[in-house]
Parts: structure tokens; C-alpha cells; sequence
């Protein structure tokens, strides 16, 4: 709940921006209040509501010290992943103006931004999917879990072919409203379109895993993906331009999934 208010107080605040009610400088005041006041409720919460205090955290750690560790464990591979993951993802942005320069980039973001768009949908049930995909691995449900995998990926990936079509067959409309010099971008529209797509057809796979015992090697498989981006893009951007930095993308979001499909199939009766 706390999320989808913060997604919600994000949009409002974009908008204000754009109509001009709200300077960005005070955006990030905005940013700061967003993620605050749902700390805060939650830390008042546990006081009020189950008697935290911060002189019990002594005992409860040697009551508790075996279950602590694993939940610090955890958090930290959670916190690398989300490094490692957001690295793969936007190193093509990082790396491409030490290359071609800024305004290379601008050119390369516009495209970027709207096939990254086909992923909406997955990025939105995947956040829903964890307590559930939880339960399921818990329970030992194995074939409720494989029959709602198999139906959520499905219509996944057909609401990203959807959108996918929806926006290549408006290519042209949507460069017509940019300038000349963004037509060479066109590439890069369709690469990453793909590359998004390609990762909503392998379905949620890197849920699973974060949520049994192989989160670790969730964490080492988005490490070599990220690791496999800054190569590809070291070698491509130079010789190929934006659309190497693209290529990038795709190649190193198709490792990504191919590392984690055998674990799936055999762990989870994953079936691509």
C-alpha cells in the first residue's frame, strides 16, 4: 500500500511540475517526505503496536541472533542485487556520453525511454507476485505455482507484444515529432523494444529465485549480466554507435535469463 501511494504521490508531483506549481528544486524536498513519512509510520507502528524499543535490541538479538543473521544476509544480497540489477539497466546511459558525448545521449535516451515502456506491466506484477510466489514455495504447492507462472508470464508477455506493436508501428509518427537529428535513433527503439520484450517472455524467474534459497545466485547471475554489459558496451559503442549501446542491452538482458532458466526448470518445474 505504502508503494502504490508513493507511485501515486510521484505522479502527482511530475505533474505539478509540469504545469509549473512546483519548482524542481523543491522536488526533491517532495522526494525526501515520499519515502519519510512511510519510515516514520512504520517505526511508530512498531513502537506503539508491538513494543519495539531500541534498548531490546540486545536481548532480542541473543534470543534471536541465528534468524537476525539470516535476515541481514538476505538484505544484503537484496541490496546488491538491486545495485547489480540497475547497473545492467542503465550502464548503457553511463557509458555512452564518455564515448560519443551528451548529446549523443539526449538522442539515445528519447528512444530508450519509450521502449523501456513494454515493461510496465511486468515491473507492476512482479512487485504484487512476491508474497504470493512466497506462499506458494513455503507450501510446497509446486503445481499451483507452476500453473500460475505459467499464466502470469503468458499474459505478460502478450500484453508486451500489445504495447510492443502499438508503439513500432508508430515509429515513424512518434521521430516526426523530434528533431532531424534524432532519426538515427530508430534502431535503438526497436532493440530495446525487443530486449524488454524477450524479458517479459521468460516470465518471472528472477522472483523465484529472490524468494527461495537461491537468492544468492540471483545476485551472482545479475552480477556477470552487468559485468557482460560493460564489455559489450566497451566493445560495440565505438564501432557501432548508439545502436552498439543498445545491443548491449539486449545481449546482456538475454544472458540474464538464460543464466536463470536451467535453475528455474529444474527447482520450480519452470517451463519456458
Amino acid at each position: 500500500k505504502f508503494e502504490s501511494k508513493q507511485n501515486f504521490s510521484f505522479c502527482i508531483s511530475f505533474l505539478l511540475i509540469f504545469y509549473k506549481v512546483l519548482s524542481y528544486a523543491s522536488m526533491s524536498w517532495i522526494f525526501i517526505t515520499i519515502y519519510l513519512v512511510p519510515f516514520l509510520l512504520l517505526l511508530f507502528y512498531n513502537i506503539g503496536i508491538h513494543d519495539f524499543s531500541f534498548g531490546n535490541i540486545k536481548s532480542y538479538w541473543n534470543q534471536k541472533s541465528s534468524v537476525v543473521k539470516e535476515e541481514l544476509v538476505y538484505s544484503l544480497y537484496m541490496v546488491m542485487l538491486v545495485l547489480t540489477t540497475n547497473l545492467m539497466i542503465f550502464v548503457d546511459s553511463l557509458m555512452l556520453p564518455v564515448y560519443l558525448g551528451l548529446a549523443q545521449l539526449a538522442i539515445y535516451l528519447r528512444p530508450q525511454i519509450l521502449g523501456n515502456l513494454v515493461n510496465i506491466p511486468y515491473r507492476a506484477v512482479a512487485i504484487i507476485s512476491h508474497p504470493i510466489l512466497r506462499s506458494k514455495i513455503i507450501n510446497e504447492e509446486w503445481q499451483e505455482l507452476k500453473q500460475l507462472h505459467k499464466s502470469i508470464s503468458l499474459n505478460l508477455f502478450l500484453i508486451g507484444c500489445l504495447l510492443a506493436v502499438a508503439l513500432l508501428c508508430n515509429v515513424d509518427a512518434i521521430f516526426s515529432l523530434l528533431p532531424p537529428s534524432y532519426q538515427s535513433a530508430k534502431s535503438v527503439l526497436y532493440i530495446i523494444t525487443i530486449a524488454r520484450l524477450l524479458d517479459m517472455a521468460f516470465g518471472l524467474n528472477s522472483e523465484l529465485l529472490i524468494q527461495s534459497q537461491y537468492f544468492k545466485t540471483n545476485v551472482y547471475f545479475s552480477f556477470l549480466s552487468m559485468l557482460l554489459g560493460v564489455i559489450l558496451n566497451m566493445l560495440l559503442i565505438p564501432s557501432l554507435g548508439i545502436a552498439g549501446a543498445a545491443w548491449g542491452v539486449l545481449f546482456s538482458v538475454l544472458f540474464f535469463n538464460i543464466l536463470k532458466t536451467p535453475l528455474c526448470s529444474k527447482n520450480f518445474f519452470f517451463i519456458f
